[in-house]
């Protein structure tokens, strides 16, 4: 039997049966189901809705993440639960999840990589979700990576909430309480092809990193980190409160300079910290260069567009059996009312009945196996990941 998948969402009021019903839609056409994954709004208390799917799935792992907003093959959705499962003859999985990564998010992210890889054997890719608000996002993907050795494409997201940056909850199967961090190892008769592209553009003059310690940023061009900003957004520095910097951070997040190639990886900022500095999702270097960027509608349609094809690519002629679409909150905030756009560009390229579910992210992952290392983590992204069987 071919792989299939199928996909189910509620929006029920009660955290239980939205999960229970997801659940219950998802599974409904699949004979056998291998995996079930869910993505949930924040607004839900999250133990009782992952109780719910465990209740209409038994005996099918389910593993999953809260989210600031939900997407399906429909378009994007909030307030929501969205559920895929997946099946078929020759096709399995191997989840696992991890502890808190805040303490040592490497060491985090090795142990879970290390925990599948062995359960797994050989396997054809890997999804990982995770939580980064107090960690650092490339730190953990680099350390999955080292976890998993030389095998398998790694492609997920960051858990969200409904854009307050406060709490996330990352569910792991069969877990009493939300865990940091949980993967998903296909195996099997399939494949993934995976796609990543931005669409935010740099602009102005670069300057430099002059103090930071991990993912905080002390000082930028020698004056407070928030002082950069000031600047740009000739806004008074007592009148940038958290709030109104978060809403103008999404749309001008910063671009690290990658010396090799004058690439700009965006990297997003979560909070003002006292004295000026400023938390990121992922180290910005001492002594590194950067620049403001600045994202556009059209910019970020095409990049969905570019991804979807660069996944489809990756599959040779075998056509998308189910996709996943991590794209960041800032491109939530930018698309607006545009949202289903997006999610109809990226079907365009990989068919109109190929089932779809994903979130929109505090951060993305999307790390090929010939990656560079420190490489594989995104903000203000979108990253298109299909599943195929294996010709």
């Amino acid at each position: 039997m071919a792989i299939k998948a199928d996909i189910g969402i509620s929006e029920k009021i009660d955290p239980f049966e939205a999960g229970y019903n997801a659940c219950v839609q998802a599974r409904k056409n699949i004979v056998d189901p291998k995996v079930i994954v869910i993505f949930a709004s924040a607004r839900f208390n999250l133990p009782a809705l992952f109780s719910g799917a465990e209740k209409a799935a038994p005996d099918v792992p389910i593993i999953g993440c809260s989210s600031a907003a939900e997407i399906t093959s429909f378009g994007p959705i909030r307030g929501a639960a969205v559920a895929m499962a997946i099946g078929g003859r020759g096709f399995g999985v191997t989840t696992g999840q991890g502890g808190l990564a805040q303490a040592n998010p490497r060491m985090a992210g090795a142990r879970l990589g290390q925990n599948l890889a062995k359960a797994a054997g050989t396997s054809r890719g890997y999804f990982l979700f995770a939580d980064i608000l107090n960690s650092d996002g490339q730190d953990l993907l680099s350390g999955f990576r080292e976890g998993i050795g030389a095998q398998g494409q790694v492609v997920g997201a960051a858990a969200s909430d409904d854009y307050n940056f406060q709490e996330v909850f990352i569910y792991g199967h069969n877990a009493s309480v939300a865990v940091g961090l949980s993967g998903l190892a296909l195996k099997g008769d399939c494949q993934i092809g995976m796609g990543v592209r931005q669409g935010w553009q740099p602009i102005g003059l670069p300057v430099k990193i002059t103090k930071a310690m991990g993912t905080v940023v002390e000082e930028i061009a020698g004056r407070p980190a928030v002082d950069f900003y000031v600047d740009n957004f000739g806004i008074a520095k007592e009148k940038l409160l958290q709030s109104v910097f978060a809403q103008l951070a999404i749309i001008y997040p910063l671009g690290l300079i990658m010396p090799e190639s004058g690439e700009a990886l965006t990297r997003y900022p979560l909070a003002i910290l006292p004295r000026g500095a400023i938390r990121f999702t992922a180290a910005l270097p001492e002594g590194s260069d950067v620049k403001l960027m600045l994202g556009s509608r059209e910019d970020a349609l095409k990049a969905a567009e570019e991804a979807a094809v660069e996944a489809c690519a990756c599959l040779g002629r075998n056509k998308p059996k189910a996709a996943f679409v991590f794209s960041s909150i800032a491109r939530s905030k930018l698309l607006s009312q545009n949202g289903k756009k997006e999610i109809e560009r990226i079907k365009a390229v990989i068919g109109e009945d190929v089932p779809i579910i994903g979130f929109y992210s505090f951060a993305e992952f999307a790390q090929a196996v010939s990656a560079p290392a420190g490489r594989g983590f995104y903000n203000e992204s979108i990253v298109v990941a299909v599943i195929s069987e294996q010709s």
